[in-house]
């Protein structure tokens, strides 16, 4: 482990940052770049008010994401999608040598988390700029050799890229200190760290312990007399037409 204190990262994004929902009326590139702008604050969000330990906890075995490890990751994504197509920079990789993404997830344990967060602040303050300065949404540019993709192409992928990573930090913050939502990262006051996170499994329920009642008794079912579910004999009996007329019939003759 690093040898840094055990207090929340001192670092603006770490914070819970203020976020505004996205306009509902709106031009197509306003729409978009202000849902990319909710989902990158959404991340910080759920990173606020943890300690670099903490973030570094990969708390859903055997994955091997963490908070750090995401924020890592979409530093870089960041960077191969606007500077690499917008800017016709190479395509490489900012925390490990070579174009290997799984490794900015997993190698983590001496990761400089503050570092992690100033690289990743000014990765998307750069593609606000180069978004900003293209002329439309159909501007586009060759990725390294891999193909050519619009800024309206990048925009998108890049929401579905925060959106996915997001849903798993929703569960990794969860399993670090039980904190749930999308509009904090505090703790609740209820909120307890749960399985390996909190260094236990669930108790477990004693041998021949009854099993809580997971909802109240049913009342026995009313069981009629037999001798009221048999027809009565007073009950007239309905004929058919057919019988009906032969009976009229019969007292012709």
């Amino acid at each position: 482990m690093s040898d840094q204190p055990d207090h929340p990262v001192d670092y603006p994004l770490v914070r819970p940052p203020g976020r505004s929902i996205p306009p509902r009326e709106a031009g197509e590139r306003e729409t978009l770049t202000s849902f990319l702008d909710f989902q990158r604050a959404t991340l910080a969000v759920k990173c606020a008010g943890l300690t670099a330990d903490q973030l570094r906890i990969q708390a859903a075995p055997p994955s091997s994401l963490s908070l750090l490890g995401l924020v890592r990751h979409m530093a870089e994504v960041e960077r191969s999608w606007f500077a690499t197509v917008l800017d016709g920079q190479p395509m490489d990789t900012i925390f490990t040598p070579g174009l290997d993404p799984e490794r900015a997830f997993s190698d983590v344990a001496e990761a400089d988390a503050a570092e992690a967060f100033a690289v990743w602040e000014t990765e998307c303050a750069r593609a606000r700029e180069l978004a900003a300065a293209a002329a439309s949404l159909d501007v586009s540019g060759d990725r390294d050799g891999r193909g050519t993709f619009s800024l309206r192409w990048i925009l998108v992928h890049m929401i579905e890229e925060y959106a996915r990573h997001n849903g798993h930090a929703d569960l990794i913050r969860e399993r670090i200190d039980g904190a749930t939502g999308q509009w904090g990262g505090q703790r609740a006051a209820s909120a307890r760290p749960c399985g390996a996170a909190a260094g236990r499994s669930a108790p477990r329920r004693a041998r021949g312990a009854p099993r809580p009642p997971t909802r109240p008794p049913r009342a026995p079912r009313r069981s009629w007399p037999a001798r009221a579910r048999r027809r009565s004999p007073h009950r007239r009996r309905r004929r058919s037409p057919r019988r009906r007329w032969r009976s009229r019939t019969a007292a012709w003759w």
